[in-house]
């Protein structure tokens, strides 16, 4: 069976190439060299089972990038929700904490299946992901507006601020989550 050869041979090249990318990253990470690090993990993950599966699956990687593009739709839209009602452009009649009560839940919801079939997708493809400007710039991003969301949650920073913000990251993140594929 087809399936069956594909795995054999991607196991075989999987487990040699861990061997390889340990005595490697040894190597690598003695002489400071971390790009070259990176790219040995990118180069061994895209020869793994999974990796090779996710490629040169007839529908698997076009399902995981929809759920992927459908659950980040649902976890921005949440997000936006409380963005919206602290900038004062919706929701004006509802408290903050209240929007915040309906919202998270939805918001946490949607951010694991968008974290999980996300990584999926990036299983698949490491290497062009970390060579594109835009996949870097988007995780750097997305980890500025945790940290946005991190510190008005903590501190209760102003709330237009934080806002508008958040806004501006997530519309950023979309931008460049798009632009992602045409880096190639």
């Amino acid at each position: 069976d087809h399936g069956q050869r594909l795995f054999d041979a991607a196991s075989g090249v999987a487990n040699n190439r861990a061997e390889l990318w340990v005595r490697q990253g040894m190597r690598h990470a003695e002489s400071g060299t971390d790009a070259a690090l990176v790219a040995e993990i990118c180069d061994w993950i895209e020869n793994t089972q999974l990796s090779v599966y996710i490629r040169e699956s007839q529908y698997f990687f076009t399902v995981a990038e929809s759920i992927h593009t459908l659950a980040i739709c649902a976890f921005v839209g949440s997000i936006w929700m409380l963005d919206f009602r602290l900038m004062g452009w919706g929701l004006r009649k509802a408290s903050v904490e209240e929007v915040t009560s309906r919202v998270l839940p939805w918001t946490w919801s949607a951010f694991v299946i968008a974290a999980i079939s996300g990584g999926l997708v990036l299983w698949s493809e490491p290497t062009k992901c970390y060579k594109s400007p835009s996949f870097r710039f988007k995780m750097l991003l997305i980890v500025f507006a945790g940290l946005n969301a991190l510190l008005f949650h903590k501190s209760k920073s102003p709330e237009r601020r934080a806002g508008a913000l958040s806004f501006a990251f997530w519309v950023a993140v979309i931008f460049l989550g798009r632009a992602t594929g045409y880096d190639f």
